[in-house]
């Protein structure tokens, strides 16, 4: 009767993710956080539950439940620990004004060398505050990159964003202690973990505003691993 009423439950929410992601030219992502909200003990069940009552269609195999391939380290959670760490008052102030300050460009999405003076750049300008205000996270992980498309692959052959310090923790990187199908399922959670960063900001018109722009940088980065990574990613999952 539990899982019953867990598949029910995470199936409404699904159902939910699916139309919002839809609309943001993401449909199939939420899929990926659908599995997330069910919980990996229940993952297959889902799975054929949204395929049957929620309309769920797939061209390709059925997507299982992650399974970790290694211990995360104390304290991470299913978070990596982003929940439990509360906002101090010099992150809030540091996020709101990193924000405010490149309000009219808040991410940088491109190749990972592409995009390394625009982070030193940003670095520089915000010396006086602190060494390295910025960081280079790739959607997707690193470490994914080299599980599905090269094993030596180059760090700047992948596709990157421009992200504050604060958010490139451990909680930014979920993805590799996660054993996934394909590179496809790996970026969304990827893009699950950074779309939970933007919780961390307390001011909601702030954060309703980082996450509009968040979303369109996310899709511009799935587009970029389509293009590059195309036989990677199996199914094209974004409109033309």
């Amino acid at each position: 009767m539990k899982l019953a009423k867990a598949v029910v439950q995470a199936g409404e929410t699904a159902g939910a993710l699916k139309n919002a992601y839809k609309k943001e030219g993401m449909a199939g992502a939420g899929a990926v956080l659908a599995q997330e909200i069910l919980g990996r003990q229940v993952g297959k069940a889902l799975g054929k539950g949204l395929e049957k009552a929620e309309g769920f269609k797939r061209t390709h195999r059925h997507m299982k439940g992650p399974k970790p391939i290694k211990q995360p380290a104390q304290g991470l959670g299913g978070q990596g620990g982003m929940m439990d760490k509360p906002v101090s008052a010099a992150e809030q102030a540091a996020i709101t004004q990193y924000f405010i300050h490149y309000r009219n460009q808040k991410f940088v999405v491109g190749n990972h060398k592409d995009i390394e003076q625009a982070m030193k750049d940003r670095n520089i300008e915000f010396k006086s505050i602190m060494k390295k205000r910025t960081a280079r996270h790739h959607v997707g992980t690193h470490v994914n990159n080299r599980r599905f498309i090269a094993f030596d692959i180059h760090e700047d052959a992948g596709v990157s964003i421009i992200i504050p310090k604060e958010w490139h923790g451990s909680w930014a990187h979920t993805a590799n202690h996660l054993q996934f199908e394909n590179l496809r399922q790996s970026l969304f959670w990827s893009i699950r973990d950074l779309r939970n960063c933007v919780h961390r900001i307390p001011d909601p018109v702030l954060r309703k505003e980082v996450q509009q722009d968040l979303n369109a940088a996310l899709i511009q980065a799935v587009r970029l691993n389509e293009k590059h990574f195309s036989e990677q990613m199996q199914n094209r999952i974004l409109k033309p």
